[in-house]
């Protein structure tokens, strides 16, 4: 309801005039508009197209052009934090991460990463791992947002991640073993196919078995 509601603001409605019905999650909302409990709803795509092909209402307008620009991975914090000691100083280092981000060359932020496993895959490094599991968590944070996965889900997206690691590791360590520097040359420039398998080979099998066992 939060993009909602600023939508609204920004639109001049008064949102108190409105009988907001919470009907639950996206698919309960869905169901409780099907079975005609109320006029008009607020769902994320492609769900309003969906109730469109099936005619029972129509898409009448979008948030987008009057929320307008907003970047999910923005940070929020309370008015009373940022002017805190500890929020200023964050703020200060968080200016100063972008502006180097933003103006030093590629080559130079390549020397100063650190190297993972300098002896078996000298190109993966510590930033490159942690940027990985860190994007993981905003995606998995978006789609749990918009009622996209359940929560069993997502914790099994978690305990399962690791394993993505661990997969990848476990094949360069074979073409470590075996001095190649490729597993095949179907695909040119990324390795092989099992170069863009490995970590989905050593994942899918877990999390299949642990949804199994949360279900």
């Amino acid at each position: 309801m939060t993009m909602f509601k600023y939508a609204c603001y920004k639109a001049g409605i008064d949102i108190t005039k409105i009988n907001i019905i919470d009907a639950g999650n996206a698919q309960e909302m869905d169901l409780a508009f099907r079975s005609g409990q109320a006029d008009y709803i607020h769902q994320q795509g492609p769900l309003p197209q969906q109730l469109e092909a099936d005619g029972l209402g129509h898409v009448l307008t979008a948030l987008g052009p009057t929320v307008g620009a907003c970047a999910f991975s923005s940070l929020a914090a309370m008015p009373a934090w940022i002017e805190s000691d500890e929020g200023r100083a964050f703020c200060r280092a968080y200016a100063k991460s972008r502006k180097y981000i933003s103006s030093t060359p590629a080559a130079e932020i390549a020397k100063a990463e650190n190297p993972l496993f300098p002896k078996i895959s000298p190109n993966k490094t510590i930033e490159g791992l942690l940027g990985g599991v860190g994007f993981v968590l905003i995606f998995l944070s978006i789609i749990y947002f918009y009622d996209l996965i359940s929560f069993d889900l997502v914790l099994v997206s978690l305990i399962s991640l690791p394993f993505a690691f661990i997969g990848d590791y476990f094949e360069s360590q074979l073409k470590r073993d075996k001095s190649i520097k490729d597993s095949g040359s179907l695909i040119p420039g990324h390795g092989g196919v099992w170069d863009r398998l490995d970590s989905h080979i050593a994942v899918v099998p877990i999390f299949i078995l642990l949804n199994n066992l949360m279900a």
